[in-house]
């Protein structure tokens, strides 16, 4: 008997069937917990006699204060995906409640933040925490093995969700101000963070105050994030060089990899240049924007 016959004599359609049933029992398994996850915000809704828009501004405005994060009307209406003007409507009513209050922006007086009180940290706090320890303790249970399995497969199935809709845009941009090794501590913590949570990843490159960043992840996503960084103040010239779709994603460990560049470093770089602006000019067929993507390589090589 020849090895393709013998092999087909092993193979049974049940063993198929029996690994396409366990597919469906994971997923199913996946549907139930998102199912109580939404049964449990329904339950603080009621508790905090608020609205599900209300409930996922609150805690996205107490995620991002506790983060030490700012945030103004612009990317809270971002977040949300509602117009500036019911963003004003939802921020009186929850400043009328208690659950905020509005101040000016450190950063430009004009413009003003949204800041959650501490009774409204109180009170998510005793909606959440009982239930989210019981969810920790859970967890605590898997060995590390277990845990890097579910890890991984949470992963991959997100991944599977948003494949057909993955984006990749690259831009450049220059800091307001000069930017020392803790501002830049700082912001490469906030944009972990936020990237994390949104299911972003990328990279960002920084010399003298010029910055390179590639983001990529699902396309909505993309858009809302791009409108809160264009709003922020403390860059300027900011010039989106390459947008385009994706099947797979080059950073997909790094929801923020970050390499400073030095004086001594840049003649051995391919590709780079101290500004980027030329590329906004650049021809189809032109040399600079596959020098860029050998940046781009040269980098994912070298932090590797």
């Amino acid at each position: 008997m020849s090895s393709e016959a013998a092999e087909a004599a092993q193979h049974h359609p049940f063993d198929d069937y029996a690994q396409r049933q366990r597919s469906i029992e994971v997923l199913d398994a996946v549907r139930a917990y998102s199912a109580a996850e939404a049964a449990l915000q329904r339950r603080t809704q009621a508790a905090l006699g608020m609205g599900e828009t209300d409930l996922l501004a609150l805690r996205y405005l107490l995620r991002m204060h506790r983060a030490g994060h700012s945030v103004g009307a612009k990317e809270l209406a971002a977040y949300l995906g509602i117009s500036s003007a019911s963003t004003t409507v939802l921020l009186d009513r929850l400043e009328r409640s208690g659950h905020l209050v509005r101040q000016p922006n450190p950063f430009d007086r004009r413009a003003l933040i949204i800041v959650p009180t501490a009774a409204s940290g109180k009170a998510m706090t005793r909606s959440f925490d009982e239930t989210h320890e019981r969810m920790i303790r859970v967890a605590r249970d898997l060995d590390p093995a277990d845990a890097a399995t579910v890890v991984a497969f949470l992963t991959s199935l997100r991944e599977s969700v948003d494949a057909s809709q993955l984006q990749s845009i690259v831009y450049s941009s220059v800091a307001v101000a000069a930017l020392d090794s803790d501002h830049l501590a700082e912001l490469l913590t906030k944009s972990r963070a936020n990237n994390a949570r949104l299911g972003l990843t990328g990279m960002l490159v920084h010399r003298e105050g010029h910055f390179l960043q590639v983001l990529e992840g699902p396309s909505d996503t993309i858009e809302d994030r791009m409108a809160v960084i264009r709003a922020d103040p403390r860059h300027t010239r900011l010039t989106v060089l390459i947008e385009e779709d994706i099947s797979v994603r080059q950073f997909p460990d790094w929801t923020m990899g970050f390499r400073p560049i030095d004086d001594e470093a840049v003649d051995d770089i391919p590709g780079y240049r101290r500004t980027f602006e030329d590329l906004a000019r650049d021809e189809p067929g032109g040399g600079s924007l596959p020098a860029l993507r050998e940046l781009l390589a040269w980098y994912r090589a070298s932090v590797a």
